[in-house]
């Protein structure tokens, strides 16, 4: 299906993309097989329109971080909060991100030292759990493997 839809996207006349399978949802085996299936189909679809001269661009390729799906960086809640990631805005995340605590705008500055990224994978896993984060970072793997093989994400 996704493949169908992708192509479809193309009939639309749009070039960029963003890849996100499920995260931090359980994966049986036969989906990561499908999953797998599915991006090496994307990649030879993508592939085959850049040998015809067609141009389409994997935002995935510019949006990196050091934990599955979230950004590092600093975020600005909307209550003038600062986090070293965009995680803080992930449901039920609020009470695990004390360790991503940057400040206050209001402060008028950022700390010296930015929390680590082992900071943001300990928040993951009160937020979600070892097993639900084993199988999110498996899926980031698959993923970042995907764009990897494009070349870095302009195809």
């Amino acid at each position: 299906a996704v493949l169908e839809e992708f192509a479809a996207a193309l009939r639309l006349g749009i070039t960029e993309f963003n890849f996100l399978p499920a995260y931090f949802v359980r994966w049986r085996e036969d989906e990561m097989m499908e999953l797998d299936r599915t991006l090496r189909g994307l990649g030879r679809m993508i592939g085959g329109l850049a040998s015809r001269g067609r141009r389409v661009r994997i935002k995935n390729a510019t949006a990196q971080g050091s934990i599955p799906l979230y950004n590092d960086g600093v975020t600005v809640d909307c209550d003038g909060r600062l986090y070293a990631s965009n995680l803080v805005l992930a449901a039920g995340a609020r009470r695990h991100c004390r360790p991503l605590f940057l400040g206050r705008v209001g402060d008028g500055r950022l700390p010296a030292v930015f929390p680590d990224a082992a900071s943001a994978g300990k928040v993951l896993e009160r937020c979600f759990g070892k097993r639900i984060l084993s199988h999110a970072r498996r899926v980031d793997a698959a993923l970042t493997e995907f764009v990897r093989a494009l070349g870095g994400g302009n195809a």
